[in-house]
């Protein structure tokens, strides 16, 4: 009698009446299948190296930006030499693909709500407030 009830809860199983929260759907906007999710999950998971997947440039992007910043020499009365007014003209350069990055990210995995959305994760927990605040 119990494998019976088991067996058709299997295959008979009682329909979830899905709300907001329980769709699997990213910024509440993107489903599983949409297209627009399915590339930007293509492009958090490309396994060669780009500034926003798993390869090498994307510490290597992080390590450019720190050098950048150590590079910028602050004087008295806010006055800048010729170099540091160069490197600050790259500023918005790194923060708006530090953005994107994180867009693209969230757009993947959904924002908050979800089993294994973006802030769910510590690292992309402190990803998110260093972008915020650059």
């Amino acid at each position: 009698m119990a494998q019976r009830a088991r067996t058709m809860a299997l295959y008979n199983p009682i329909p979830v009446r899905h709300n907001c929260l329980t769709v699997n759907r990213s910024l509440f906007l993107f489903g599983e299948d949409n297209v627009v999710r399915k590339y930007a999950k293509k492009i958090t998971e490309w396994p060669y190296p780009l500034f926003l997947g798993r390869g090498a440039s994307r510490p290597a992007t992080i390590i450019a930006n720190c050098i950048v910043l150590a590079l910028e020499q602050h004087l008295p009365d806010e006055d800048k030499t010729p170099m540091s007014e160069r490197l600050d003209d790259t500023e918005p350069y790194f923060i708006g693909i530090f953005c994107f990055e994180a867009g693209i990210k969230i757009i993947a995995l959904g924002f908050a709500f979800h089993k294994g959305s973006y802030l769910r994760n510590g690292w992309n927990v402190m990803d998110f407030v260093v972008v915020l605040t650059g």
